[in-house]
């Protein structure tokens, strides 16, 4: 068992909107603001990106070791001035994914 935990904490874009996260380039589900989504994974090497729109986080890649969760941070790049540069011309790093690092899950008894 392996898990993939994706947080979203508050910011100024995209309130009122959720991101679509993608596993391994497959749909996984959707985070909200302040949200939390978890993801079971296999072991392993995995890259994960997330998508609004027309609009891209660039690829990250992370390795899931078994009996571990990979907690990921996400959020817009974009600041309010530069919007719509973002939207047109960096369209592939709109959204911001970060690592934050790996912990033991509990044993499932």
């Amino acid at each position: 068992m392996a898990e993939i935990l994706i947080r979203r904490p508050s910011a100024w874009g995209d309130k009122l909107r959720s991101y679509r996260i993608l596993v391994d380039g497959d749909h996984a589900g959707t985070i909200g603001e302040k949200g939390e989504a978890r993801i079971a994974v296999k072991p392993g090497r995995h890259t994960v990106r997330l998508k609004i729109d027309w609009c891209w986080s660039p690829p990250l890649e992370i390795e899931v070791d078994a009996g571990t969760q990979r907690t990921v941070e996400c959020g817009p790049n974009a600041h309010p001035l530069l919007a719509l540069v973002y939207i047109s011309f960096l369209k592939n790093r709109y959204l911001w994914l970060r690592d934050s690092g790996t912990r033991a899950l509990p044993i499932a008894a």
